[in-house]
């Protein structure tokens, strides 16, 4: 997955996760429902709040699996 090494807080932009527009390293999540002629909408998330999330619901797949 690329990263970027700055959050872009244009447009008021905010992490949906940590509700934040801190500088730090970002990732593009797609939008699922934009796909267009291969091209897709995506929404910025801290990579920390993104490795988080994935980490969790590892976690809860293993103990409900």
């Amino acid at each position: 997955m690329r990263t970027f090494e700055h959050f872009n807080a244009s447009f008021d932009a905010i992490c949906p996760i940590c509700k934040t527009n801190k500088d730090a390293e970002t990732v593009l999540i797609p939008i699922p429902g934009t796909e267009d002629d291969g091209i897709v909408e995506a929404q910025q998330m801290h990579k920390k709040c993104f490795d988080l999330i994935i980490e969790m619901q590892g976690e809860f797949l293993e103990s409900h699996g």
